[in-house]
This record gives C-alpha cells, sequence and structure tokens, in this order.
C-alpha cells in the first residue's frame, strides 16, 4: 500500500484562509512582515516585499502564508543557507523539487530573495497550485496537494512509516508523536 492509499478518506469540506483585512496587529503575521523587511534591506533586495505580494496575489492568498512558510523552513530568514540535508534558501528547496520545477539548485543560495520567490512560484506551477488549498501542504506534500483538497484537519498525510515523519517531529500531531496530518502542517507554517 502506498503512502498515498492511506490517506484518510473523510467528508468533503472548504478550506480557505482569512483576508489581510481579518488579520490584526496581534497576529503572528505582523512579526513575519518585519523578518520580511528586515531581511529584504539586509539583502540589499528592495523588491522582495512586492514580489511576495505579487506571488499572493496570483494564487488568491495571503502574503503573511508566504511569509509563514519561509519562517516554518527557514527561522532565521537566511536566503543564503543549505541546511544539512541539502534544502537551499528561503523555502528550503530540494534538488529533486527543483530539478522538477526547472529551477537552478546549485544556484539557488546565490539567488537574490526576490529571485526565490520567483523560483518558488516555478515550484508551485510545476504542482499546478491554484490557491485552494493550504500553502503548507504544498510545501509538504505537493503531490497529494489535490487528493486532499476539502478533507478536514484531521486528515492523515503521512504516518510514522513514512520518511517524512522521521524527517519532519515538527510537522507532527500530539506532541510530536501522532501521524502528520493536514492539521498539524498547518499549525506549523503558521
Amino acid at each position: 500500500e502506498s503512502q498515498a492509499d492511506r490517506i484518510v478518506d473523510s467528508a468533503d469540506t472548504t478550506f480557505s484562509y482569512p483576508t489581510d483585512a481579518a488579520e490584526t496587529p496581534s497576529d503572528y503575521s505582523s512579526k513575519f512582515t518585519k523578518e520580511a523587511e528586515a531581511m529584504a534591506k539586509k539583502a540589499n533586495d528592495p523588491d522582495f516585499v512586492p514580489a511576495v505580494r505579487k506571488l499572493a496575489d496570483k494564487y488568491g492568498i495571503t502574503v503573511n502564508e508566504i511569509y509563514a512558510v519561509i519562517n516554518g523552513e527557514n527561522r532565521d530568514w537566511s536566503w543564503n543557507t543549505t541546511n544539512k540535508l541539502g534544502y537551499k534558501g528561503l523555502f528550503q528547496i530540494g534538488e529533486t523539487p527543483a530539478a522538477e520545477a526547472g529551477i537552478d539548485y546549485a544556484n539557488i543560495t546565490n539567488m537574490t530573495p526576490t529571485q526565490q520567490v520567483e523560483a518558488y512560484d516555478k515550484y508551485l506551477e510545476r504542482w499546478d497550485y491554484d490557491g485552494s488549498v493550504p500553502l503548507a501542504l504544498m510545501q509538504a506534500a505537493p503531490s497529494l496537494a489535490k487528493r486532499l483538497k476539502g478533507k478536514p484537519d484531521s486528515t492523515v498525510v503521512y504516518t510514522q512509516s513514512d520518511d517524512a515523519w522521521a524527517a519532519n517531529p515538527n510537522w507532527r500531531s500530539n506532541n510530536k508523536t501522532g501521524p502528520i496530518t493536514l492539521g498539524s502542517l498547518k499549525s506549523y507554517y503558521q
């Protein structure tokens, strides 16, 4: 039985993110906006924040959803970093996904933050992202996104027998001992 076949099937529901207008200064988003602006300044990349806005507008999501993915993948907002598993840049893109999306993996850490947003758009396009599923799911399990569209937060994405479960303890439910669910992914990337 494949990992995709183990996904818990459940009733169809509709998922939507809050609009920017519904977000308040006390939301996590204000911290991410400050982080984004500080990183753009440090990188001398004034086009970064507008590029994120453009990407958000393209997919009908909030800029803060994109910032939440960056923060979840790269807590220090370092655009020129490679982690110990070889994932690179703000969005921590791996070699295989980069190749599939036509992204120059070898040069991700040499790209500006704005160029990395453009590369992430290629990644989302490769998986036919349309904004109708949480961006967290596109980050963690893009090949399952269509199948999981409209599923409730309790839907299991990865079980303890999956490599992703072992590699990503912060994605897990139940105090990091349960399966990785759609809800636990959304909680991590917020």
